[in-house]
């Protein structure tokens, strides 16, 4: 499995297309896929949005930052890629990886 997908070692981050505060004091993150166009919303708890605040100021790895998100919902936020196309680029990356083997 590519090093992608099983989670980047830098902090840094997609700008989100659109933020709005969730009821719970969390908030909701919506990004536009850059392959596709689909739209995917990553919800944080409010706990989880400190962590990242405070995480990205220390430069620390996503999965360090969010480990209650999932690698697929990580790689939302690193790269912008839907789920469907990050399935669709990574067995795509393997498949290249077992050409070469």
């Amino acid at each position: 499995m590519s090093e992608a997908k099983e989670g980047r070692k830098d902090t840094m981050l997609r700008k989100p297309n659109n933020i709005e505060d969730a009821p719970n004091g969390g908030c909701t993150l919506s990004y536009k896929c850059p392959s596709c166009g689909t739209t995917t919303v990553i919800k944080l708890t409010l706990d989880e949005a400190l962590d990242l605040g405070a995480g990205l100021a220390n430069r620390k790895p996503i999965q360090d930052i969010l480990p209650g998100k999932t690698p697929t919902e990580r790689e939302v936020m690193v790269s912008g890629l839907c789920p469907k196309c990050q399935d669709d680029f990574f067995k795509e990356e393997e498949e290249e990886e077992d050409e070469e083997a």
